[in-house]
């Protein structure tokens, strides 16, 4: 016997186009928000739209591009407060292409925190 499927996961192979164009519908209005967390949401919902879909070089842009503003996000917050760029950094799935980018920035960023913090710092408090 075939063991049975749950209902709501269609197998790749029996996709629609209208269901391609539904993933990719529906990142796109996660995207919207612009929040580094949508925008994850936002690649990991056009991953499904299938490798053998006339779509998915669409949602392979799309994704290269909702990586690139997470990495800006992060970078922007990290000249404010390191530790939310990290964060932000953090949120890049690691099937994503620009993973690698975001590792090396995520510990280049380690390595210049400082340590001890200032706040804790006995000399810090006269």
């Amino acid at each position: 016997t075939q063991p049975e499927e749950s209902p709501n996961v269609i197998p790749a192979n029996h996709t629609t186009p209208d269901m391609a164009q539904a993933w990719l519908q529906r990142a796109q209005s996660q995207a919207q928000l612009g929040t580094p967390a949508s925008l994850a949401l936002a690649i990991e919902t056009a991953r499904q739209v299938p490798a053998q879909s006339p779509l998915r070089s669409q949602a392979e842009i799309l994704i290269l591009e909702w990586g690139n503003q997470i990495l800006n996000a992060a970078a922007t917050a990290a000249r404010e407060d390191v530790k939310s760029g990290i964060e932000i950094a953090r949120q890049i799935p690691p099937e994503h292409p620009l993973y690698g980018a975001a590792q090396q920035q995520i510990q280049a960023w380690q390595h210049g925190l400082p340590s001890p913090s200032p706040e804790l710092s006995p000399a810090a408090n006269p």
